[in-house]
C-alpha cells in the first residue's frame, strides 16, 4: 500500500531527529537554522497536504480538479500528487519517495533521509545526517530556504481562508 505523503513527510521529520540525536555534540547557529527551515518546510509540508486532499474530497475530485475557486489545481496519479498555484509559479508535490516544492527554477526536494537544494541547473544532494557539512555549505541554502517557506505560507494561507469560505473542516 502507497504511503501518503503526511506519513512520508512525518517519517522524513523522525529521520532527521535521529540523525540530529547520532550528531555528536551541541548544534552551531547555523546549523539549528538550517535544521529549524528543513524542519518547517516538512510541517508546511503537512499541513497543505492535509488540507488540499481534504478540500478536493470535500468538491468529489477525483484524480485531477480545481479547489479554492480554481485557483489551485491537484492531480492525483498513482502515488503522486501534485498541487499547483494556477498561472503562478507555485508546485507542490509528492511522488511516493520525495517531497517536492518549486518555486520559478528554484526548490527543494525532501526524501526519506536527505534534502536536495537547487537553482536553475545546479543541485546539492545533502544526507539527514550531513546537516553540520551542509551548514557550511549554506548560500545555496540561504537563498533557496526563504523562497520555499515563502511558497509555502502562501499555499498554507490560500488553503485556510478556501476552507473558511467554503466551511470544510480540515
Amino acid at each position: 500500500m502507497p504511503q501518503s505523503p503526511i506519513e512520508f513527510l512525518r517519517g522524513a521529520a523522525r529521520n532527521l531527529d535521529e540523525s540530529i540525536e547520532r550528531g555528536k555534540g551541541g548544534l552551531r547557529a547555523d546549523e539549528q537554522s538550517l535544521i529549524g527551515s528543513i524542519k518547517e518546510v516538512i510541517g508546511y509540508g503537512e499541513r497543505i497536504f492535509e488540507k488540499g486532499l481534504c478540500l478536493s474530497s470535500s468538491k468529489d475530485i477525483g484524480s485531477v480538479g480545481y479547489i479554492c475557486d480554481g485557483r489551485w489545481v491537484i492531480v492525483r496519479r498513482g502515488d503522486q500528487i501534485s498541487i499547483s498555484k494556477v498561472g503562478n509559479d507555485i508546485a507542490i508535490s509528492f511522488t511516493g519517495s520525495e517531497f517536492r516544492v518549486v518555486r520559478r527554477d528554484a526548490g527543494i526536494i525532501i526524501g526519506s533521509r536527505y534534502f536536495k537544494i537547487y537553482l536553475d541547473s545546479y543541485s546539492e544532494e545533502i544526507g539527514f545526517n550531513e546537516y553540520r557539512e551542509a551548514s557550511k555549505r549554506i548560500y545555496l541554502v540561504k537563498k533557496i530556504l526563504p523562497m520555499v517557506l515563502e511558497a509555502l505560507r502562501k499555499a498554507d494561507e490560500s488553503f485556510v481562508k478556501c476552507a473558511k469560505l467554503y466551511r470544510v473542516k480540515c
